[in-house]
């Protein structure tokens, strides 16, 4: 989680996100660096779901290897 110092756009859907608000930045690996692109609420509880069902498919998979 983190507060906004400055007006910024969602990475994701460009979306306003004004100063002194909540907005999350979730690190993605790049060419040897890390960028920490600034997401919104929505934007990101969308991103957690996601992830959430991508992970439960690859769990299942792992689960039927012998």
């Amino acid at each position: 989680m983190h507060i906004c110092g400055k007006a910024t756009k969602c990475d994701r859907c460009n979306e306003r996100i004004p100063t002194a608000a909540v907005c999350f930045e979730i690190p993605k690996q790049k060419s040897g660096f890390t960028a920490r692109p600034i997401f919104c609420i929505a934007c990101t509880k969308e991103i957690v779901e996601k992830t959430k069902s991508d992970l439960l498919a690859i769990e299942v998979v792992l689960q039927a290897q012998p």
